[in-house]
């Protein structure tokens, strides 16, 4: 096996939301259970809840976790090592290390909102945000998970014969954002495996063999999609392509190209990693007011009529 690219954890807390409904609480347990401590996990739960009744939720949960379950309150510092659950009635949106929460009185929508969750971890947290969508009715999370996912953080989703429920994992799969189809307590292996180390790092320009491979896979890309990459912008890539080395468990990308040779559908994958959808028009805003200037300069020389 070719050396690591792979570094030990550089303590940048992997910030993971999970989202449950209907059937959730048994995933929950199985998932917490199977996650050891780590103290580059901070875990926040999204469990659709009836807020007329007092939850037991913390305490159920508490009995089989690894973390200290705490009740969300709004303003709290969110901190490694530890797993909050957003109380019943309420939304919850991270931002600057902190939880904040929003009363909601709004009947039929799901209380508290994964959507609202995700975006706002995704929004806040990058490629360190992690969605998780279990067992529950609805689409609550779909949206959230293509936020996530817009924005390099992975995504996973409950294997639906696993699921008591189908709903919502549906829906986040269909939207073509899920990293991992996994049981729930696979889901707690990947999390501690994403957690020990921190972004793939590109290899030093002399490493040859790396770069080699890397053209190889884009070859092999072209080849089976008939798009070709190779212009592609160079941090995008390499980001995109190291996406699908954590989520291949392979650790270089002379092993990665392996792995697509002998997995032919993972080329698929990278495709549409490659082709993820922007969360917004104009984001490189100076690339664009440069287009504008050469657009204007190009319509004021062409003659009218």
């Amino acid at each position: 096996m070719e050396k690591s690219m792979l570094k030990q954890n550089s303590r940048k807390p992997l910030y993971v939301g999970l989202a449950a409904s209907a059937g959730g609480l048994e995933a929950l347990t199985i998932l917490l259970k199977n996650t050891e401590k780590h103290d580059s996990l901070c875990i926040v739960i999204a469990q659709h809840l009836s807020p007329d009744h007092e939850s037991l939720l913390v305490n159920l949960l508490a009995r089989e976790s690894n973390f200290p379950i705490l009740t969300a309150k709004n303003g709290m510092s969110l901190l490694s090592g530890t797993a909050v659950v957003i109380p019943p009635g309420y939304n919850g949106t991270v931002s600057d290390d902190k939880i904040y929460l929003q009363s909601t009185h709004k009947h039929g929508v799901p209380k508290p909102s994964a959507n609202d969750l995700f975006v706002s971890m995704a929004e806040t947290y990058q490629e360190r945000a992690v969605g998780v969508v279990l067992s529950g009715t609805g689409s609550d999370g779909a949206r959230g998970c293509r936020e996530i996912k817009a924005r390099d953080g992975f995504v996973f989703a409950q294997l639906l014969n696993e699921a008591k429920y189908e709903g919502m994992p549906k829906a986040a799969i269909d939207t073509g954002c899920v990293d991992r189809v996994l049981s729930a307590s696979q889901i707690a292996y990947e999390l501690i495996r994403l957690a020990n180390y921190e972004e793939i790092s590109n290899p030093p320009k002399k490493a040859g063999n790396e770069l080699d491979s890397l053209d190889n896979i884009l070859g092999l890309l072209a080849k089976q999609t008939g798009v070709s990459f190779f212009n592609y912008k160079d941090n995008t890539l390499r980001r995109r392509i190291n996406r699908r080395l954590l989520a291949t468990d392979t650790v270089s990308w002379i092993e990665y190209e392996q792995y697509v040779q002998e997995h032919p559908y993972e080329l698929d994958n990278l495709y549409q990693d490659l082709l993820i959808s922007v969360t917004a028009f104009f984001r490189d805003e100076s690339a664009f007011n440069e287009l504008e200037k050469l657009l204007r300069r190009i319509i004021a020389g062409k003659s009218k009529g």
